[in-house]
């Protein structure tokens, strides 16, 4: 076979395999021929049409073609595939063979060529024109934009799979795309909604006419599996049963154990989202937990043999012998490297994992306490990140950053009334107006209530019927931030009184920016699709009941720090410094600070620098609390 560059048959035959000149010829499938011979017969019996169209299936296969599509070059075949070819396809020469070839796929490529060019055009007309039809219906610009997009999408679809007209879009059609794009069911099940919007406005257009006339069925979503947490410890004890007895029985080594260790069958897909998000990290840990372990175990002179089952692995007692050993040995060589992945580390991952899937009794409580603090373990509780570190300690030693973050809210609500002062804005400025407006009323709360986290920003509401936050209803009263448990760490409930200034930035962003905000075409689009004119949250948006999502956010908010002169603080970096910035000021207030982060006393005592100092004192009092006279 004469082949090009890609290995790929060359076509220097035309269909009637003649030599001499060399015509492109459109590409003719498994299907072309077998219409070919159901139309025209071409001399053969419907038993021979049978044994053809297996001996072309059996050619494709043999000489390398692709599953569907049949080269139209049968006869530049080289020694090798040409013997091949014709003798397994059961003809008695290439002569004949070559004939045969000939006979059927001239006139099969010259109806497929013709059907794919008409096909083709029709084809593409009629997604042009419904397109052209999406920019004359009375939608608003995003909906319209978003509408394009999902109609692009559903081209693109069309395309792949062979839709000539969108007339096509029937219920067996859209559920075996669906099938075949599992991957993407979500935005599939996205597009055809979009597609069953377009179809109620077919009076708008005319050009609308040729979508279908009845709404497509919308793909349905499969069920998620859930985990059996119950029975998941026993199956990862019958997975770890099975590596044992490999390296038991010397069929393997501990070398060769992270190859045979595997969980993807013992962890199925959670209910949850974050848990997904955190399966493939979850399961590479564990297997290097459990594998490193084994192979740490085995180098701290244990055998094989001794590691039965899963107990000898999690118990606190063993693995600490093991680090105990590992840690020993290393110390004594002069070898130990705390930032090393050796099996001391991998230990200290399988023990995090262990107190993940285990529940541990009374009697081994003390056992996991101590382990814990001998392996260094992180408990994440009130601890400051290293990474964040250096950026606190310059917010902490600079003055001129905490004078600017302690009227940070102040600043951002100036600006966003000098906005609104104007006389005339453009969109874009009024979206920027109400963004300011926004950031303002978060870093309020942010600052001068208590150093919330970031996940419970989006969540704030004002009415309801448990609303988070309670403005005052007579005179008099006073407003306070509600923070349910679940909203809070360590699952406490939250009672903070609002102060005065707070209060009337939201009073004011309640009165003359929130209505803007709802006004804006996205937000406007999903209330008219619910349905609603307003919702409950603080900070509308578009996700689930009508908040901002945390994404959203977190990118205001980290805008409008960069924007104000605090590049790359984040919240987590606020809750600390704000803590810190309250013990400088009163060292007696570790009360308050555990109460602003959810902690305890000793975990504050543990993680922050309480500092006696008078001139710390005095100074953080009168950022704080505006007292010049404290001495």
């Amino acid at each position: 076979m004469q082949l090009n560059q890609k290995n790929e048959p060359t076509d220097t035959l035309n269909a009637a395999g003649t030599t001499g000149r060399s015509t492109a010829q459109a590409s003719c499938t498994l299907a072309d021929v077998a219409k070919a011979l159901e139309t025209d017969g071409l001399g053969y019996s419907a038993a021979s049409r049978e044994a053809y169209l297996r001996a072309l299936r059996r050619h494709t296969r043999i000489t390398g073609c692709r599953a569907e599509t049949i080269s139209a070059d049968p006869v530049a075949l080289d020694s090798q595939a040409k013997q091949i070819a014709w003798v397994a396809h059961g003809f008695a020469s290439e002569k004949a063979f070559r004939l045969h070839w000939a006979k059927v796929i001239g006139p099969a490529k010259r109806l497929a060529g013709r059907n794919s060019e008409s096909a083709a055009a029709n084809k593409s007309d009629a997604w042009r024109q419904v397109a052209a039809a999406i920019t004359e219906l009375p939608l608003d610009r995003d909906v319209a934009i978003a509408m394009r997009a999902r109609w692009a999408s559903l081209s693109r679809m069309a395309t792949r799979f062979e839709i000539a007209t969108p007339a096509e879009f029937d219920a067996a059609r859209v559920l075996q795309i669906a099938e075949a794009m599992d991957t993407k069911r979500q935005r599939l099940r996205e597009n055809v909604v979009a597609l069953n919007r377009l179809i109620e406005m077919r009076e708008h257009h005319e050009a609308l006419s040729m979508l279908p006339a009845h709404p497509v069925p919308v793909p349905p979503q499969r069920p998620r599996q859930l985990i059996d947490w119950d029975a998941l410890p026993h199956a990862l004890n019958a997975e770890l049963e099975r590596v044992l007895d490999c390296l038991a029985n010397g069929r393997a080594t501990g070398a060769t154990v992270m190859a045979t260790v595997t969980l993807t069958d013992v962890v199925q897909t959670a209910n949850t989202k974050a848990f997904e998000r955190q399966k493939p990290a979850t399961i590479q840990l564990t297997r290097a937990a459990v594998s490193w372990s084994i192979a740490g175990q085995l180098a701290c002179g244990r055998q094989a043999s001794d590691l039965t089952s899963l107990e000898d692995l999690c118990t606190p007692l063993a693995a600490a012998q093991a680090a105990e050993a590992q840690f020993a040995r290393q110390q004594a060589t002069g070898t130990y490297n705390p930032t090393s992945a050796g099996p001391y580390q991998y230990t200290s991952i399988l023990c995090r994992l262990a107190t993940r899937f285990y529940v541990v009794d009374a009697s081994t409580g003390e056992q996991w306490k101590r382990l814990l603090n001998a392996l260094r373990i992180d408990r994440d509780v009130g601890k400051i990140a290293t990474k964040h570190q250096k950026l606190l300690d310059e917010l902490l030693n600079s003055r001129r950053m905490q004078r600017a973050w302690l009227t940070l809210d102040q600043r951002a609500w100036d600006a966003a009334e000098a906005l609104r002062r104007r006389p005339t804005l453009t969109r874009s400025e009024r979206r920027e107006m109400v963004q300011i407006a926004e950031f303002a009323v978060l870093m309020t709360i942010l600052i001068r209530t208590l150093p919330t986290r970031l996940a419970t920003l989006p969540e704030i509401t004002f009415r309801g019927e448990a609303p988070f936050l309670r403005l005052p209803r007579a005179r008099g009263d006073n407003a306070f931030l509600d923070l349910p448990p679940k909203s809070v760490k360590n699952a406490r409930r939250m009672l903070v009184e609002i102060p005065e200034e707070s209060l009337a930035m939201i009073r004011g962003y309640l009165k003359h920016f929130r209505p803007i905000a709802l006004e804006q075409p996205r937000v406007a689009a999903w209330l008219r699709a619910q349905n609603q004119t307003d919702c409950d949250y603080l900070i509308p948006g578009i996700s689930a009941g009508g908040r901002r999502s945390r994404s959203s956010v977190a990118m205001l908010v980290k805008r409008g720090l960069r924007a104000f002169g605090f590049t790359g603080v984040t919240t987590h970096v606020v809750r600390h410094f704000m803590a810190q910035l309250l013990l400088e000021a009163d060292p007696n207030a570790i009360g308050v600070a555990a109460d602003w982060l959810g902690d305890t006393r000793r975990t504050i005592e543990t993680h922050y620098r309480i500092s006696d100092a008078r001139s710390a004192a005095r100074h953080g009092r009168k950022l704080l609390y505006g007292d010049s006279d404290a001495r």
